[in-house]
Order: structure tokens, then C-alpha cells, then sequence
């Protein structure tokens, strides 16, 4: 169920999860954690760290997050930020940059 022009769902989640893994996850441990997983409950991020979270976001993505969006049924896990993105997206009808992929190279290491 990709969205044309977005990239998909897989494509989102693979970004965020590489953003999680090289700031606030060791990236060895990213692999253990599911995407359906409350990022704060599990304390992968706190507070700060949904303020670093959002900056991503709409620097990656280019779109702009209102305050009263910043709720844990947006934000609370891989799977509903990732959902979030692709609602914001198709409002604003920005696609994801053919560059946005690159600014995290699979790096297992």
C-alpha cells in the first residue's frame, strides 16, 4: 500500500529506524526492538529526545508538525510515526527526496 511519489511504508520505517539506531540506540540492539514498540515506555527515547525525533522528521521529510500533533498516537511507535509521515505527506504532496535514503548508510557495524 505505497503511496506514488512518498516512497513506502518499508521505505519510512527503515529511515526512522536507522535514525533511532544512530542516535539514541546502539546499533546492534535496533534489531531487537519491533516496530509496534512504544518508543518511550521501552525507554528508547525520552522527552528530549521526541523533540531531536520531530527536528528529523521534518527536515527529512519536509513537513511541519504542529503541537497538538505531538501525541504518543502520532509519535509512540516506528509503526504510528511512520503512519503519521505518510498522512502528513499526502497533505502536503511532498515526496521523499531520491537523497533522503543516503544520509544513513547501512551501517551494521
Amino acid at each position: 500500500m505505497g503511496h506514488e511519489g512518498y516512497g513506502t511504508p518499508q521505505e519510512i520505517s527503515e529511515l526512522i529506524r536507522r535514525y533511532l539506531a544512530s542516535t539514541f540506540i546502539v546499533p546492534s540492539k535496533i534489531e531487537s526492538i519491533s516496530n509496534s514498540d512504544p518508543l518511550q515506555e521501552m525507554g528508547i527515547i525520552d522527552s528530549s529526545g521526541i523533540l531531536e525525533l520531530l527536528i528529523f522528521v521534518e527536515g527529512t521529510f519536509s513537513v511541519h508538525i504542529e503541537d497538538d500533533e505531538v501525541i504518543p498516537e502520532n509519535l509512540g511507535s516506528v509503526d504510528r510515526l511512520t503512519s503519521f509521515i505518510l498522512r502528513k505527506l499526502s497533505r502536503t504532496g511532498e515526496s521523499i527526496s531520491s537523497t533522503t535514503a543516503s544520509r544513513f548508510p547501512d551501517d551494521k557495524s
